[in-house]
């Protein structure tokens, strides 16, 4: 990579750019998704995005402890990428950023974010999509650090159990 080309892409300017241009060539696909695919999908940009906040952590920090670009990262949190992208493999190499004792729930490489992205993904959508919601919502936020372990725990077996 030029100089240059290394310099725009440090540019925030230039990074949201690149974004946007992608986002919306994503968008005609996503679009000729079924709704419960697409829903499946913008539940796991929620949950990404819960695990990122909690902890903390930045696109870039994410990227540098994954290898994957901070743009693929956003276009995930946004519900842009599509199910044959989020295969295992990469679902396995971004929850390995998230690595935490409630990993020892998810038999799956990638712990607990990998696990229960992958249930969502398989599933379709959630199990009663529109009621579920507030508290999917609720489960995944108790997935921070803070929470006590015991609650943490029993989040990431009631998000399984809430994906068909």
């Amino acid at each position: 990579m030029s100089d240059d080309t290394s310099d725009r892409m440090h540019d925030p300017f230039e990074q949201a750019q690149v974004f946007q241009d992608e986002a919306q060539k994503r968008a005609a696909v996503i679009s000729g998704l079924s709704a419960s695919e697409s829903k499946a999908l913008q539940s796991v940009g929620r949950l990404f995005t819960e695990f990122r906040s909690t902890r903390n952590l930045s696109h870039q920090e994410i990227s540098d402890r994954t290898g994957v670009e901070p743009n693929v990262l956003r276009l995930m949190e946004e519900g842009f990428l599509t199910p044959d992208e989020l295969s295992r493999t990469f679902l396995a190499q971004v929850g390995a950023a998230f690595a935490s004792s409630n990993d020892r729930l998810a038999q799956e490489e990638g712990g607990a974010f990998a696990a229960i992205a992958a249930s969502i993904l398989e599933a379709g959508a959630w199990v009663g999509s529109e009621a579920a919601a507030p508290e999917v919502d609720r489960l995944i936020a108790l997935l921070t650090p803070q929470t006590d372990n015991a609650l943490r725990e029993e989040a990431v077996r009631s998000l399984g159990e809430h994906a068909l």
